[in-house]
């Protein structure tokens, strides 16, 4: 719905607001598109695009997005609780994909190789014309694990194909500045 300050809106049937527009985006006869990656796009009467979705993520990432230094994901608060939650997903400087709790890293690659191609791939649109990446995406979950997951189409259900921190070494500096990890002990 649209708001008395010209932004559009949207809560529940009791006025409970769960989401709204950038403030300052004045109602001139615009339109919302939801588009078939998802991306929810709000035009002028011109059609001409004021504010999109995809380029405010929360917790996921979806085909269409593109992956560089300012996009961040950000978890939820909990598993039901979709207010910003204690982690943030990220490329560090030097362009490696890192989870933050706060200030302070809890996981990040250090080796190209540990992640996945399809996730790569995903990430940086390296792909030919004929691939399709509409049934991928990346979560970053409330507990601070950036998850891969792939929809099954025949089984119509999500499958979690990778996901990282998967143990407690993976975790960043977990036995110390000197400590060795091992995850058998």
């Amino acid at each position: 719905m649209w708001g008395y300050d010209g932004t559009l809106k949207l809560s529940d049937d009791k006025g409970n607001l769960y989401w709204s527009a950038q403030p300052g985006v004045k109602r001139s006869t615009p339109m919302v598109k939801l588009s078939d990656t998802g991306n929810l796009i709000l035009l002028d009467r011109w059609k001409l695009y004021l504010w999109q979705s995809f380029e405010h993520p929360t917790d996921t990432f979806l085909y269409g997005m593109k992956m560089n230094a300012d996009i961040l994901l950000t978890s939820w608060r909990s598993e039901d609780d979709p207010s910003p939650g204690n982690f943030t997903f990220g490329l560090d400087s030097q362009l490696r994909p890192v989870v933050m709790e706060k200030s302070t890293i809890y996981w990040r690659s250090s080796r190209a190789d540990e992640l996945p191609s399809t996730l790569v791939n995903f990430w940086n649109f390296s792909m030919s014309k004929t691939q399709v990446y509409q049934d991928k995406r990346t979560v970053l979950s409330s507990t601070g694990h950036l998850q891969y997951w792939e929809l099954d189409t025949d089984m119509k259900s999500w499958n979690l194909i990778w996901w990282e921190p998967n143990n407690n070494c993976s975790m960043f500096n977990f036995c110390g500045n000197f400590g060795t990890c091992n995850v058998k002990s």
